[in-house]
């Protein structure tokens, strides 16, 4: 193609859009040009500068704003002439390059807002959305009420103000309703390290300037909460419970409660229990409930969403599933209670409210509620049945641990599962339970 020159506005008429992206000079020496893109992206026209990184010389490319060009008629349209776009181009290439000589005067600018927004970019291709928006909520209703999220990041370094940072967490941890509980500051603590430690990879602030510091003894110890359990002596005493006041509670309530117990499943994955999900193949077996990875209850990261979960039927939730059918209203095996809640499912906290509305506590005097269930679930079926660990994990939804376990088992252990659940709910009948 031969080479056009362009000295005026009407010469664009020459440029015509090619298959391929072309582009022409406007100019010698002025790094000015008219791109001409293909037909196929749209063989639109516009002005574009070209200069190189002052540090990197890789070369950039500039589309400069209002330099739109269109061709209707023989006639050529723009908001800008020749002149005009070169000097609005001399001027953006001036200032780009002031910049990029002085990265420090751009990093200055950065806050502590800009590091936490970077982290929950990183995270959110690791996490679920529903998590990352945990995460904004947190800190935007605690971390920032006692850091200002537009304080400069250098200024938060180890070596200048870090201090600030301690105090904030130790704030956080006293205005708890219960101080002794330190969960609440180490959550925070962790997502202030990471967000400093984001910003030390962008180069924001000197490395070995964190001033969050995650070695133990730091701050108060935290002891993690662990959900109260019945050991297996104790469950007669609450299933003779259950059978004489279950007419107080709505029979969903009851019905998922009993399908808790039978099976070991979360309290939110068991809700949300839908009635196209039951008798899914798995391993050949169709005798199974299937619970997709994104269900909430499952437990999944974004990297382990391709496992899933499934339950396999005995009698027993066979019993469960067909009583629920009566009142079922929807969707959902257990369907919501009153007209007006949020969720079309049962709520998350009512199979555990019949447990706490009984007074169930265990012998250590520790309210019992319906997540407890699993570990009574996990204890029994090692001490009492004699069960392998890594079949009742399966059964509890646990993925494998380690990276080679996590790369190549994906055995769901049906049979194996089956069988120990049928001895297991023949025991809980033999205990008295009713379905």
């Amino acid at each position: 193609m031969e080479k056009i020159i362009i000295n005026k506005l009407s010469d664009i008429k020459k440029i015509r859009p090619e298959t391929t992206v072309k582009t022409y000079t406007v100019g010698k020496g002025n790094s000015l040009y008219i791109k001409c893109r293909s037909i196929k992206d749209g063989g639109n026209l516009s002005f574009v500068g070209r200069y190189r990184h002052p540090l990197t010389k890789k070369q950039l490319e500039v589309t400069i704003e209002g330099g739109d060009i269109q061709v209707e008629q023989n006639k050529v349209k723009s908001d800008l002439t020749i002149k005009g776009a070169k000097e609005k181009w001399f001027s953006i290439r001036e200032t780009k390059i002031y910049e990029l000589s002085n990265p420090r005067r751009i990093i200055e600018g950065k806050t502590l807002e800009d590091a936490a927004n970077e982290y929950l970019k990183v995270k959110s291709s690791e996490i679920r959305l529903s998590t990352v928006q945990e995460y904004k909520r947190q800190f935007n209703t605690t971390i920032y009420k006692y850091l200002d999220r537009k304080t400069p990041i250098r200024e938060l370094e180890w070596d200048n103000n870090g201090h600030l940072v301690d105090e904030a967490l130790k704030k956080i941890r006293e205005d708890q309703k219960n101080p002794q509980s330190g969960e609440l500051q180490r959550r925070c603590k962790c997502l202030l390290n990471g967000a400093f430690e984001k910003a030390i990879d962008l180069k924001w602030i000197a490395r070995g300037q964190n001033p969050v510091v995650m070695k133990k003894g730091h701050f108060p110890s935290h002891t993690p909460r662990h959900y109260p359990h019945l050991e297996w002596n104790e469950v007669p005493s609450f299933i003779e419970k259950l059978n004489r006041y279950s007419y107080r509670y709505a029979p969903q309530q009851i019905l998922a409660l009993k399908f808790i117990m039978l099976s070991g499943i979360r309290v939110g994955a068991a809700v949300r229990t839908k009635w196209e999900w039951i008798d899914k193949e798995c391993e050949g077996d169709k005798q199974v409930i299937y619970y997709p990875a994104e269900t909430k209850g499952i437990k999944r990261y974004k990297k382990n969403l391709h496992r899933h979960h499934f339950i396999p039927i005995t009698e027993e939730i066979r019993e469960i599933l067909e009583k629920a059918k009566q009142f079922s209203t929807n969707e959902y095996v257990f369907s919501k209670i009153l007209e007006g809640n949020k969720d079309e499912h049962l709520r998350e906290d009512k199979p555990s409210k019949v447990m706490t509305c009984m007074g169930i506590v265990n012998s250590k005097g520790e309210q019992v509620t319906s997540h407890g269930w699993r570990k009574t679930l996990m204890t029994a079926g090692k001490s009492i049945f004699g069960r392998d660990q890594e079949m009742l994990k399966k059964q509890l939804g646990h993925i494998p641990e380690g990276k080679v376990n996590q790369a190549y088992d994906f055995s769901q252990l049906i049979k194996h599962r089956r069988k120990f659940l049928t001895e297991y709910g023949k025991a809980l009948l033999d205990m008295g339970l009713m379905i």
